[in-house]
């Protein structure tokens, strides 16, 4: 579809720049501050920092950046949600249970492969059936 050239300049110019990282790491806030002891997004990107600060040069990662993320909208009890690029390309969260196994959540963040068979999950247009067919169980916020 081609658009008359006075509403394209209308629209201004998009551009790409290239990402200072390789990888970005998404941390839920809300579920960080949930969990028991209340460790908070910033104690959780720590953790995972520190773990990928072992295991990045010998996974060969590159630069991976940890941001803090709003609410995912998942709101599992007592677990922490992830997401990474890779994972949401494939329509994926991690999930992971309190003690925050950080070697284990980098690497289905890093190295996140669809399963056999398996699309993108398409969200249904009742939100009510998404939630029910992923088997998390949630809090009521």
């Amino acid at each position: 579809m081609s658009v008359p050239a006075a509403k394209s300049q209308a629209l201004g110019r998009v551009s790409l720049a290239k990402a200072p990282a390789a990888h970005t790491i998404f941390v839920c806030a809300k579920c960080a501050k949930k969990l028991p002891g209340h460790p908070g997004a910033k104690a959780v990107r720590a953790v995972l920092k520190d773990a990928l600060k072992r295991l990045g040069p010998t996974r060969g990662w590159g630069k991976v950046r940890i941001v803090q993320a709003g609410c995912f909208d998942l709101c599992p009890k007592r677990r922490q949600v992830l997401a990474s690029g890779e994972t949401l390309a494939h329509g994926r969260l991690v999930v992971v249970d309190a003690d925050l196994q950080a070697d284990a959540a980098l690497e289905a963040l890093l190295n996140a492969r669809s399963p056999p068979g398996s699309a993108p999950r398409r969200a249904s247009s009742n939100p009510a059936e998404d939630r029910a067919e992923d088997g998390v169980e949630r809090t009521r916020d």
